[in-house]
This record gives C-alpha cells, structure tokens and sequence, in this order.
C-alpha cells in the first residue's frame, strides 16, 4: 500500500495560517516588483525570517536574494529541489518548499499577481480555495 500525503484540511490551523502567510507575502511582493522593479524587494528580505518564521523564512530569504541577484531560474530551482531533498522532514514541510519555489520563480519571471495568488491556491485543494483566496485578495484592489 503506498502511503497517503497528507492533505490541506488535515493540517493544524497553525501549519495553515503558515501556508497562508507564505502566500500571501508572495502576492505582495509581486506587486510591488512589477510596480517598482525587482531590486524594491531586496528591503523586504532581512525581515522574512521573523514574518514568515523558521525554515521557510530562512528558504524564502535565500532563494528571493538568488532572484535579486539576478540568478537564472534553473540554477534556483536546481538548488531549491536540493535543500528541499536534504532539509523536509514531512509532507507539510515539502509543501511550503514547494510553495516558496513556485513563488519564487513567479517573481523572477514578473507573472501577475493575481494569477500566482491561485496558482498557489491550487497547492491548498478546490474545498479550501474560495476562502484562501479571499483572505489573499482581502485589502487588495484586483483592478490594479
């Protein structure tokens, strides 16, 4: 018998509202790169790891210098899937990676906002979309 990842709506509210998070900031930091450029984001960087916390904050940090610095997609996912490989412990883990890793090549690539915020969605299921997205789009002005 193969074994089951474990789904979203299995996840412990805090493991949720840290996937959320993740989203979230990487919907923020879209905008403000396709209004200002890439190198806007560079001060937003030094205060990932207390905003999103642990792992992902130092994951997150360290890949969106790759994207600021210029590095080309392949070397960062390259990388990414290699600390992904040594780092995750557990399918909750793999998830927000692989979340982080998608945000950051969306970034790099200068893909619409709206467009990633359900692209990451997709990662959370159809029964938990709706809401998701609309805590995403919550103070956000999709007509920008």
């Amino acid at each position: 018998m193969s074994e089951r990842k474990q789904q979203y709506s299995e996840m412990t509210e805090a493991e949720k509202e840290s996937i959320f998070k993740i989203c979230k900031k990487f919907v923020c930091l879209l905008e403000k790169a396709r209004r200002q450029g890439i190198l806007a984001i560079e001060e937003n960087l030094d205060s990932l790891h207390e905003e999103i916390g642990g792992i992902n904050g130092i994951f997150m940090q360290k890949l969106l210098y790759f994207v600021v610095d210029g590095t080309d997609g392949n070397i960062i996912s390259y990388i990414a899937n290699h600390y992904t490989d040594s780092t995750c412990q557990n399918d909750y883990e793999r998830l927000c990676f692989a979340i982080i890793q998608e945000g950051t090549l969306a970034l790099q690539n200068g893909d619409n906002p709206l467009i990633l915020a359900e692209r990451l969605t997709s990662y959370v299921g159809l029964s938990e979309s709706d809401s998701f997205l609309e805590r995403i789009y919550e103070n956000y002005d999709r007509r920008r």
